[in-house]
């Protein structure tokens, strides 16, 4: 089964505090959209790379890099970390991207280490 089906299954209809967009994409090429989903990732030649907090719209925002040259197991896992901090840190309504513009992407990354 593909990353993109297991991730669905797993967190499609999860009770969040906001909306919670992830995008996955086999290449840099990036089809999929990862740069502007909360969650997206990315494969690489070294593995998956880990890509948080973008998102389109009226206040549109790129996603940056939180960590890269992940098996899947090692992925899923980290997704399973960013999910955790996002229903531990979120205010009603927000985005991935607006928790880490008011907490800092450190404090994601110390979540998620």
């Amino acid at each position: 089964m593909g990353m993109g089906l297991k991730l669905d299954e797993k967190y499609h209809g999860m009770e969040l505090p906001g909306k919670l967009k992830m995008g996955v994409s086999g290449c840099p090429f990036q089809c999929a959209e990862t740069a502007i989903k909360d969650i997206g990732l990315q494969g690489t030649a070294k593995g998956w790379r880990v890509l948080v907090g973008g998102c389109g719209g009226a206040r549109p925002r790129l996603s940056e890099p939180l960590t890269e040259g992940l098996d899947d197991t090692q992925a899923t896992a980290t997704i399973e970390k960013i999910v955790e901090y996002f229903k531990a840190n979120a205010k009603p309504n927000e985005r991935l991207g607006r928790v880490i513009d008011r907490l800092g992407i450190d404090h994601l990354k110390q979540a998620v280490a």
